[in-house]
């Protein structure tokens, strides 16, 4: 490239994905509003990319997505990794 970068490699960390106390409308259509809202991390990238896919996303601490979850604060999570959404949210 015209700055001299090189693509060496890459790397995945795990699977993100969306646990949800409630049934999603159609979850596969991005047009369609899911009817949940959603916590995402505190970072654009994750809040524009629920709002594409049709999530209400609200922005709620890592530490307390289980207890908001459980208190109906929001109805899903996104950014949570496979396995912490498997072992934490049970």
């Amino acid at each position: 490239s015209a700055l001299g970068v090189k693509l060496i490699g890459s790397y995945i960390e795990g699977m993100i994905g969306i646990g949800s106390t409630k049934p999603l409308k159609e979850p596969l259509n991005p047009k369609v509003d899911k009817g949940v809202l959603a916590r995402v991390p505190n970072m654009d990238v994750y809040t524009l990319g629920a709002k594409a896919m049709g999530f209400r996303p609200i922005t709620i601490p890592y530490s307390d997505v289980y207890q908001s979850m459980q208190t109906g604060v929001c109805d899903a999570v996104d950014g949570y990794p496979v396995a912490a959404a498997y072992t934490i949210l049970g």
